[in-house]
């Protein structure tokens, strides 16, 4: 199969919309009601006033104005003067040979004057349709349509079919779900891949699941017949996950606040996963668990929701748990919170000491007592750790809390193995504290009294992590009824990785505001959908974009050459 420059070009432009970075379906983009009903994947913007007017924020906000604009790229094409900005566009896979040298894709395009564009291309028309000679060589075939709009495609057959003419909208709202909508409504660029697309991946999936697990088991990725059953089951869950789904829907918003990226998978009603993402949950009630302490990651998930709750009971199922006790913890908890804090000693000493993990649970009490038990036989399954256990080892806030520490018998890689278990967990080791809070149990990577105080006293009420400025800011731009949410601090990150920079001989010189915000992720699990929102802040893409150039110069570049003119965005 061949694939031309312009056949990437144009199989590309979604992806390219999409990845740089309970209202009615009414909501739907405009422009749908143009767009073919039989189209398996569009790509759909706002009117493009608007999205430029939310890229030129952006840049503003970030101090990059030498990155361009949509309206500056338009520019850069030819089309500045030609397209009518005060319009969306679109661009539509149709159905046919997706393999083909030439997809099958129509772009909608509006204009103010099409006679005088074509003029400025120097196009020439046959029956009404012009045919453009791009850069690569390769013809685009356009015509007017309705509206204003410009029809535009690689494939004149596709161009003489398609006219741009209202009257689509109903069968767009049939295929794409209420939370696919939602999501689309507050969205600068939309991609919707619809029913018949998703038919099209599933066939696909089987074929290169089976590809991956036989590449892993010849090159001794482990037992061949546990890898191919692990295949197998995951095979027949995303082709069941596909089967139940009844569209995809991504999202990209930007503004002088950050950068909104957000998907949602519709489900047919009444499926069995329709049935699973059927209520939603209240993570940031347990995140309430937490202190209010500089982080690298914390998150909090509420497993009551059906489809957490499957989760949950099939890792509880699994025999290896990566700290003790967490199958006991799995098996009763009804939610979690966790939490990475900074460390006092630096990335260097304890990356994970200030851990904390709060499990919630009708009986503390109780889960600690099962906990004990998983422990006190721990030793016989995994040979080579020595276990220890003691119960009423200290008293943090009037509260009794056991003790616990886990040891690898080092062998003749000591050292090394030293080293990461320091880097990892302190001088200490892997160990800790398990704890009753008043409605879960607490457990501690570190003997850190201090911070399991600090933890008793947010579930009691009092300061705790969603108090934090920048994240509550964060949390506002996720979706509301969060069955799961994680944050990224990225300002800790930062400024650990720089102090280990400097240890190289890297010194960066990068201001970090005080109060840089965490990157935010939110998940939703109702009204049959899955929904996942991933919101950057502007100054974390300032800080980062800053880093990015302090790094470029200081490795001289592309091959040593000093490269001054920016990017297109």
């Amino acid at each position: 199969m061949i694939r031309t420059p312009f056949r990437s070009l144009m199989l590309g432009a979604a992806l390219a919309l999409a990845t740089t970075v309970a209202p009615a379906l009414a909501a739907l983009p405009a422009i749908l009601d143009r767009v073919p009903a039989e189209a398996v994947l569009v790509v759909s913007t706002k009117n493009l006033n608007d999205v430029d007017d939310g890229f030129s924020q952006l840049l503003a906000a970030i101090e990059l104005p030498a990155l361009a604009t949509p309206s500056e790229l338009l520019r850069r094409a030819g089309l500045g003067e030609g397209i009518d900005m005060t319009k969306p566009v679109a661009i539509a896979l149709m159905p046919g040979d997706l393999n083909g040298d030439m997809p099958p894709a129509i772009a909608l395009l509006p204009t103010k004057d099409f006679d005088g564009m074509m003029e400025a291309f120097n196009a020439t028309a046959e029956d009404g349709v012009y045919t453009i000679q791009i850069a690569t060589g390769e013809s685009l075939f356009v015509r007017k349509g309705e509206g204003g709009y410009a029809i535009a495609s690689p494939i004149r057959e596709l161009t003489l079919a398609a006219d741009g003419r209202t009257g689509n909208m109903k069968s767009h709202e049939a295929q794409i779900g209420a939370v696919g909508s939602e999501l689309a409504a507050n969205s600068h660029i939309t991609v919707f891949v619809k029913k018949p697309m998703l038919d099209m991946l599933q066939q696909q999936v089987g074929p290169m699941i089976q590809e991956r697990a036989g590449m892993a088991a010849m090159m001794g990725g482990g037992d061949a017949e546990a890898m191919n059953e692990q295949a197998e089951k995951a095979q027949e869950f995303i082709e069941s996950m596909l089967t139940d789904s009844q569209s995809f829907v991504f999202g990209l918003n930007a503004g002088a606040s950050g950068v909104a990226i957000d998907t949602a998978m519709d489900f047919v009603p009444d499926s069995d996963f329709s049935g699973m993402f059927s209520a939603s949950g209240n993570s940031a009630k347990l995140m309430k668990s937490l202190p209010n302490q500089p982080f690298l990651f914390a998150f909090g998930a509420d497993y009551s929701a059906p489809v957490a709750r499957k989760i949950v009971d099939a890792l509880s199922q699994m025999k290896q748990g990566m700290v003790p006790g967490a199958e006991a913890m799995m098996e009763q908890t009804t939610g979690q919170a966790m939490a990475v804090f900074a460390s006092p000693g630096g990335i260097m000493g304890g990356l994970l000491a200030n851990t904390v993990n709060y499990s919630a649970t009708e009986d503390p009490k109780g889960m600690i007592a099962e906990m004990r038990k998983a422990i006190a036989g721990m030793e016989e399954d995994m040979p080579g750790f020595t276990m220890t256990y003691q119960e009423n080892a200290t008293e943090v806030d009037g509260v009794s809390a056991d003790s616990w520490a886990m040891k690898m018998d080092m062998g003749a890689g000591g050292g090394v193995m030293q080293q990461m278990s320091m880097m990892l967990f302190g001088p200490g080791g892997l160990g800790g504290y398990y704890a009753p809070g008043k409605h879960g149990v607490y457990q501690t990577l570190s003997k850190n009294s201090q911070l399991l105080s600090a933890a008793m006293k947010s579930e009691a009420g009092g300061d705790s992590i969603m108090t934090d400025r920048g994240l509550s800011m964060v949390a506002k731009r996720l979706p509301e009824h969060r069955t799961l949410e994680a944050y990224v601090g990225v300002h800790s990150i930062l400024q650990q990785g720089l102090q280990m920079a400097a240890m190289f001989g890297m010194p960066f010189q990068v201001d970090l505001p005080a109060g840089l915000p965490p990157v935010g992720i939110g998940v939703t699990t109702d009204r049959s959908a899955a929904r996942a929102t991933t919101f950057v802040p502007a100054p974390v893409i300032k800080s980062v974009a800053q880093l990015a150039m302090q790094a470029e110069q200081m490795f001289g570049g592309m091959g040593g050459q000093n490269n001054n003119e920016a990017p297109p965005f």
